[in-house]
């Protein structure tokens, strides 16, 4: 059985196609990319699929999770007057709506893992729907189920975990698309934000936003981990920060994509995060359908 995850960028779609055989440790079966005609377009997941079944000759496309870049998303912390993550999800919409330069109806949002402290601090990750459902539909069409639609915070939560646990507390960094900051700690995300990938070249901005992020805690800072290829002007600004290999087979152009091909081995990583597309939600009913005629229920 293959996981398999999709990364949709700038100028490319790349893929991780995982064997999920072994779940602690998987196997990669597979690693492509093909370039967009158009920026960020799904409109060549054609291209993607018939470079997926040549590496995977007689392999079913089936069960991706796709993620999209920091570009097509929207960030928006929050603090609701529940703590739980099942109530925060039914009633954050309403905190979002007149908050984005999008149309309310236009909004798909889920919320990121959240801290067990009791404040019910949130992280919310929206995007445009009518760009879920486009994306969704182009894979679709040519051949590849789209189980689940998450955003690059979510790949590099799972990509932070190393293995099913939660991640390690501290500051994580990666540079999949766009430059993208999380804080973590107990598991749950205490403070994200996200950056253009050009904003590297000086980055005094990002790196004062780390600096923040870190603080202080306990008399020392918070670690800081480096998660794909990271700027070099970064880099030599950040030599203390503690590098997270990517496995053999995964290149530059491919961490996201091996993030979201994690999500179904990883269920609570990444909160069951998820941008809700017609599609999921009927995939979704008929598994409640099946279950119900087998429970008798």
């Amino acid at each position: 059985m293959h996981t398999i995850g999709i990364s949709i960028s700038r100028d490319r779609i790349s893929a991780v196609a995982l064997d999920g055989s072994t779940p602690a440790a998987p196997r990669i079966a597979a690693a492509v990319s093909v370039p967009c005609a158009e920026p960020f377009g799904a409109a060549d997941a054609a291209a993607l699929a018939e470079a997926l079944r040549e590496a995977l000759p007689g392999g079913s496309l089936t069960g991706a999770v796709v993620t999209l870049p920091p570009a097509l998303t929207f960030l928006r912390p929050m603090t609701l007057p529940v703590t739980d993550l099942p109530r925060a999800r039914a009633i954050h919409l309403a905190e979002l709506e007149g908050t984005l330069p999008i149309e309310d109806e236009e909004i798909l949002s889920d919320l990121l893992p959240s801290p067990n402290d009791g404040s019910g601090f949130f992280v919310a990750v929206a995007a445009r729907r009518s760009l879920v459902e486009s994306a969704s539909e182009h894979f679709a069409a040519a051949g590849i189920r789209v189980d689940r639609v998450v955003t690059d915070p979510v790949a590099l939560l799972l990509l932070a975990s190393e293995t099913a646990g939660a991640p390690r507390d501290g500051v994580y960094l990666s540079a999949f698309d766009d430059i993208l900051l999380l804080r973590v700690s107990g598991g749950g995300v205490t403070a994200a934000r996200q950056f253009p990938r050009t904003m590297a070249d000086r980055p005094e901005e990002i790196l004062e936003a780390i600096r923040e992020a870190a603080g202080v805690i306990g008399g020392a800072p918070r670690a800081v981990f480096l998660i794909g290829e990271t700027p070099a002007p970064m880099a030599v600004a950040l030599p203390d920060a503690e590098r997270i290999p990517l496995p053999e087979g995964v290149s530059a152009a491919h961490p996201a994509a091996y993030g979201a091909a994690l999500a179904p081995l990883r269920p609570g990583v990444g909160g069951g995060f998820s941008l809700r597309t017609s599609a999921e939600a009927a995939l979704e009913k008929e598994r409640d359908r099946r279950w119900k005629m087998v429970t008798g229920i």
